[in-house]
């Protein structure tokens, strides 16, 4: 069994940042009692402000994660990089931005959506293509963390992207989805950015947005959403909180995209011959 918490958005910013990091120390006792194998935080660790507060924040959200009794890895995010730029996010977050790690024999992949000097719309690099389609040969199966959804959705009616849905995705999904059906090794897709709780099913892959932790809205409170994921042999369970209170609740099959598809073609094929 592996445990992973995830923590989306935390939009540390001056005017709610005692709010915040008191509801991440709220948290630090939730989780111990969970007890993750890994926590991630999917990007989106501060709202700009400036180069001096958001450097600042970064350090002050590095901090109060390292309390935490597990390991943790940040992911980038658009707004982490409008003042700071890549180098200095890595070195302050103290991990890569991208990668993949295997916790308990679960494969985990990490891409960077984030962009120098924030652009909305997120991205993912060539090598980080390059890299994406050299180890789904390599391995079984994987899990895949970013900021940026990779999958398209009905934008209309959200609070952020209702009169701008092209900045509410990673702008070569497109490349990164002809990576994952060409090698349909991904059983699930986790992402933040969007702030609010989503499953798609696209193109035969499971995917789940994740609301904020907290808005970048100046009136409003932190949330506090976060999950808890439980893999086990047979299936993936995905718990969305806010503070202590369940939100959300998904179970996908333990399964690779083209071990669903698959399925959901006997499906199909017998439904036809039923009818």
């Amino acid at each position: 069994m592996v445990k992973i918490g995830v923590i989306p958005d935390l939009h540390l910013m001056s005017n709610n940042k005692d709010e915040v990091l008191e509801e991440l120390e709220i948290l630090k006792e939730r989780f111990r009692s969970f007890q993750p194998d890994i926590i991630i935080l999917l990007g989106d660790i501060i709202q700009d402000e400036s180069y001096e507060e958001d450097k600042k924040h970064i350090i002050e959200a590095v901090s109060i994660m390292e309390e935490f009794e597990s390991e943790v890895r940040f992911l980038g995010g658009n707004h982490d990089s409008v003042n700071l730029d890549l180098s200095e996010l890595r070195t302050e977050f103290k991990n890569e931005l991208w990668g993949m790690e295997n916790i308990k024999g679960e494969n985990l992949i990490f891409l960077d959506t984030s962009l120098p000097k924030g652009v909305p719309q997120g991205k993912v690099t060539e090598e980080q293509l390059e890299f994406l389609k050299k180890k789904l040969e390599e391995v079984d199966d994987a899990i895949m963390f970013l900021h940026h959804p990779i999958h398209y959705h009905d934008t209309q009616g959200t609070y952020w992207w209702h009169n701008r849905p092209e900045e509410a995705f990673c702008m070569n999904k497109k490349k990164v989805n002809e990576i994952l059906s060409e090698n349909p090794k991904v059983k699930a897709v986790f992402n933040g950015h969007v702030h609010y709780n989503k499953h798609v099913r696209y193109q035969g892959l499971d995917h789940l947005n994740l609301n904020a932790f907290n808005k970048e809205i100046s009136n409003s409170h932190a949330t506090a959403s976060h999950a808890e994921i439980t893999i086990t042999e047979h299936k993936i369970t995905t718990i969305v909180k806010e503070r202590n209170k369940t939100v959300i609740g998904h179970i996908f099959p333990n399964k690779t995209q083209e071990k669903k598809l698959r399925q959901w073609e006997s499906v199909d094929r017998e439904l036809r011959r039923i009818k």
